[in-house]
């Protein structure tokens, strides 16, 4: 491939350029969708006092149409425009990217608008029902609340514009087959640009690697983000939002008109405040000991009523665990603040999984009663054992149960031969009960002797995510669609778990192995073996999943997502 030369300045101003022309292209056509669906809210609530479910869907929709038919012209166009720089003709690897891009991206970003808008709308409603005020006094009220003004169509525009262009450049810039790839950040470098950018400047990783940035916290901490490239939504909004940072791909053996790195800035004036206090996400899954409680017990409270009845209005399939009865609900207990801050973190992460997956976000939160179980989950509803969210303490965790891979080491047992899974259930000595264990296993941990604070308090956060992860696993199987008749996948997964377990247990009989059970419970039945596997996927303990259950799980679930 022959070498390119490359002037950086130049080519940060040129996407520059592209992305004002580009955002100003769609801002328009999101200025009208909002200004025809704030007239449509009015009319709506002045004629029958609400603003139905099927408003929101339609809204959806149209704004899906709008910003997806965007994010391809915008992908198209830097895309060509990259291949151009290496003389290359390859517009068929174009559309890969933007299919990946629309269905993901694309989809959750106007779920998230689409979500903002309804809460605006329902916040004008309670206002005025709680101030006295007539239907038509409200209608105008909810016309102009800021879910439909000019300043959020541009900040829409813009961020959507500039996630998609570098998005698309990353993913057209892996596909153009340079012997050694690198990537540059390039910031804005002007007085309006985030300080922690600007740092950023001239920044090289390989085409495969994230840029690291160090992030400011409320409370004058900062946390490492982990980008792909500019506008990556791992980055929270703390990065994203009304960012003009781009990336600069090019092969090693370019010729590159070097600009000189600035100085790093240090500011004499305070950033501007930033709302994302305990920021999380399963990417990058905020530790234990970095959480932060920063509200009252009321404002905790009113978080998690928020997040555990999120999912109300999302489409579920008919409801077996008395889900009808449970939903709307939201349980405290007697939490304090640190546990109920905790619980908020639990329940982002949650519905992320729900979101990503494509199902139901979460429409309630119970007691587990009697029962002692650490948790449940039915319909949407997440059951919380009070006293295990109370739990800042851990008993011993076996070395040797740690080093066990499913596939490779022999299930120990003083027990005899273990002729099926029932028997590794009962008897395995050198397998954990619960994906629990692996957490401590992961950090290297047998006992808490000797661990800090701080270490203590990340490693109890991540034994209740894999908890919760389990729970959510048990979600996925509940509300994931067959892909034939109005049920789950149940029976389906059913059907392979069966399968799968005979050929098993004609390996555990042979050579003492099983590739199907990571843990003891996870032999209970087809879907606790799916919910315990998934919650180490999930806690990105993957060299202890099951390959059988990674099979299922990228066939029959991440393939429609």
């Amino acid at each position: 491939m022959p070498k390119v030369r490359i002037n950086k300045r130049k080519e940060y101003k040129e996407q520059l350029r592209l992305f004002i022309t580009l955002s100003n292209r769609v801002r328009t056509r999101i200025r009208k969708h909002f200004s025809e669906y704030a007239d449509l809210a009015e009319a709506l609530f002045n004629d029958v006092s609400q603003v139905p479910d099927e408003y929101y869907e339609d809204y959806y929709n149209d704004l899906f149409t709008i910003l997806s038919a965007s994010a391809r012209d915008v992908i198209i166009t830097m895309g060509n425009r990259l291949q151009r720089t290496r003389i290359m003709k390859k517009s068929d690897e174009i559309d890969p990217v933007i299919i990946d891009y629309v269905g993901t991206q694309t989809a959750q970003n106007v779920r998230n608008i689409t979500e903002t808008t309804r809460r605006a709308i329902q916040a004008e409603i309670s206002l005025g029902l709680e101030t006295g005020l007539s239907n038509p006094q409200i209608s105008k009220n909810i016309r102009k609340s800021t879910g439909f003004s000019p300043k959020r169509a541009t900040l829409i525009a813009r961020t959507e514009t500039h996630q998609a262009m570098n998005y698309g450049n990353q993913k057209v810039a892996e596909r153009l087959g340079l012997k050694k790839p690198i990537k540059e950040w390039a910031s804005a470098l002007d007085e309006r640009a985030r300080s922690w950018h600007v740092n950023m400047n001239g920044v090289q990783v390989g085409i495969d690697e994230p840029f690291k940035i160090m992030t400011p916290v409320a409370g004058g901490g900062v946390v490492e983000k982990q980008l792909q490239y500019a506008g990556d939504a791992n980055g929270g909004a703390t990065n994203v939002i009304n960012c003009r940072c781009f990336v600069l791909y090019y092969d090693a053996d370019d010729l590159t008109d070097n600009v000189p790195r600035r100085t790093p800035i240090i500011e004499e004036v305070s950033e501007p405040p930033i709302k994302e206090i305990n920021a999380t996400s399963l990417a990058n899954p905020i530790k234990g000991s970095a959480v932060v409680v920063s509200k009252s017990k009321k404002e905790l409270k009113d978080e998690i009523t928020e997040l555990s009845t999120g999912g109300l209005n999302d489409k579920y399939l008919r409801s077996r665990y008395r889900g009808d009865i449970n939903k709307g609900k939201s349980y405290f207990d007697d939490w304090n603040e640190e546990e109920l801050t905790d619980v908020t973190i639990l329940l982002k992460e949650a519905n992320e999984i729900a979101e990503k997956h494509k199902i139901p976000r979460l429409r309630g939160t119970v007691s587990v009663g009697r029962s002692r179980a650490l948790a449940m989950m039915g319909d949407g509803i997440l059951y919380f054992n009070a006293k295990y969210i109370k739990n800042k303490t851990f008993g011993l965790k076996d070395r040797e149960k740690s080093d066990f891979m499913v596939g490779k080491t022999q299930v120990k047992t003083s027990y005899g031969t273990l002729r099926k899974r029932q028997d590794i259930g009962s008897f395995a000595d050198n397998m954990f009960f619960t994906s629990e264990g692996y957490v401590f296993g992961k950090a290297g941990v047998t006992s808490s002797k000797g661990l800090t604070k701080e270490k203590i308090k990340d490693l109890m956060l991540d034994d209740k995510r894999s908890t919760i992860y389990h729970e959510m696993g048990h979600h996925i199987h509940q509300q994931t669609k067959a892909l034939t008749g109005d049920g789950n996948i149940e029976q389906t997964l059913n059907a392979f778990f069966n399968k799968a377990v005979r050929q098993d247990n004609s390996l555990l009989r042979e050579k003492g192995i099983t590739k199907m059970f990571p843990t003891r419970y996870s032999t209970t039945n087809s879907k606790e073996w799916f919910a315990e596997n998934f919650s180490l996927y999930q806690l990105g303990i993957k060299d202890k999943v099951s390959p059988i259950w990674l099979e299922y799980y990228e066939k029959e679930i991440l393939s429609r997502i």
